[in-house]
């Protein structure tokens, strides 16, 4: 989703929005800034979200939706369009695999931990999690806040995890890391890389000795009421067995999504209702609606801080 360049004094009035689109529905999430719109900007209502989705959908031929508007601490839209490739239709508890958005829910997991002393953001990576051991001395200065920045050194060109054999558990996707080399010395470069993810996740199992799926579920979903919110480990065990739609030839196409190894950075499966009360914590920093607080407001701060 691209958008032209805005100017500044108007950034502040425009809803933030981050979305992603996998398999048979796009999970669209647009937190609407809680203070005081200007008085040019009419104040967003569920008439006016669903309108503009119902165009949206019209427009483009997107089979199936599922979509959360937040403005503050109040849901305004939480709904499911269309349907799922198995032909079912979509609703706002409609599971839906959010695709990237997991790697929010993994860093502020570890950010928690550090928060917690359970994890140093700045000590390396190999001295919390001595199994990690690419075959590359720059790998020993590695930090937990570098894998979550994506500033490790680690890329597709050196190590191009989803074109590999596919592991089944995180500690696996680690150890497929020995032998392989880093792109670029730690902290001098971003590369967009899952594996970034799969390591800070398995950093969680180890810090916490408990399965990422289980801790994530314990400490983040339960305390804010995201009962219909869990993590996979691969594509097979998604909804549907992760059927959906690929577009071409300006059509949508059905098919079946590749075994993919999804653990930390991809693999979250989640509901338009749960990602309302997601997007709720991000306003309140760490806080549900019924006001039990699921992280540190600092560790939620620290998930949207760029590096240097």
């Amino acid at each position: 989703m691209t958008t032209p360049p805005l100017r500044p004094r108007r950034r502040r009035s425009l809803l933030r929005v981050a979305a992603a689109a996998l398999l048979s529905a796009a999970p669209l999430l647009v937190p609407v800034p809680a203070q005081a719109a200007p008085r040019e900007a009419p104040v967003l209502g569920r008439a006016t979200a669903d309108r503009f989705v119902r165009d949206h959908l019209a427009r483009t031929g997107v089979p199936g939706a599922t979509v959360t508007v937040t403005r503050g601490d109040r849901v305004v839209l939480a709904a499911g369009y269309g349907h799922t490739a198995a032909g079912e239709s979509m609703a706002a508890r409609t599971p839906v695999p959010v695709a990237s958005l997991s790697k929010a829910m993994t860093a502020l997991a570890v950010t928690t931990l550090a928060e917690e002393g359970r994890v140093d953001l700045d000590a390396p990576v190999r001295d919390q999690l001595p199994e990690f051991a690419p075959d590359d001395a720059r790998a020993a200065r590695i930090t937990p806040r570098q894998l979550l920045d994506q500033t490790s050194g680690m890329a597709d060109s050196t190590h191009p995890d989803l074109a590999l054999p596919q592991p089944s558990t995180l500690k696996a996707a680690v150890a497929a890391l020995h032998g392989t080399r880093l792109a670029t010395d730690p902290g001098t470069a971003w590369h967009y890389h899952n594996t970034n993810y799969a390591v800070a996740a398995r950093l969680v199992e180890t810090a916490t000795g408990t399965p990422y799926a289980e801790h994530l579920r314990r400490s983040l979903f339960a305390p804010l009421g995201m009962t219909g919110t869990g993590t996979v480990d691969t594509t097979a065990d998604m909804p549907d067995g992760a059927r959906g739609y690929v577009r071409a030839y300006g059509r949508t196409i059905e098919r079946a999504h590749p075994r993919l190894f999804t653990a930390g950075g991809f693999g979250v499966v989640s509901t338009a209702d749960d990602l309302g009360k997601w997007l709720i914590a991000q306003h309140t920093e760490g806080t549900s609606a019924t006001g039990r607080r699921a992280a540190p407001a600092e560790a939620v701060r620290l998930t949207r801080t760029p590096p240097p």
